[in-house]
């Protein structure tokens, strides 16, 4: 099994700072068989109009390799991002204005 621990800090904007934490973790459980997952978690604070909010996400991977030159990969995840700590409304999209 291998893990990676990612963590990166720092301002975004003037007076707004970002810390976001990203964990990998992956494993074989035989010669065709291996799983994945990523979570991560980043917050934000010093925002005038949101003081703090926060989002969040995990993945699943579910690799099968048939063969050495085919394989198939299920992909599930979940996305949390319930305080608006991300703009995704179409508006902010690049390309709309």
């Amino acid at each position: 099994m291998e893990f990676w621990l990612n963590y990166q800090s720092g301002k975004i904007a003037p007076g707004v700072s970002n810390n976001q934490i990203d964990l990998v973790a992956t494993g074989a459980v035989s010669s065709k068989f291996s799983i994945g997952v990523n979570g991560t978690y980043s917050n934000y604070s010093g925002d005038s109009v949101k003081p703090s909010a926060a989002w969040w996400g995990a993945a699943l991977y579910l690799n099968y390799d048939p063969l050495s030159t085919f394989g198939l990969t299920l992909r599930s995840e979940y996305f949390s991002n319930k305080d608006n700590a991300l703009d995704m409304s179409p508006a902010s999209s690049p390309g709309n204005s």
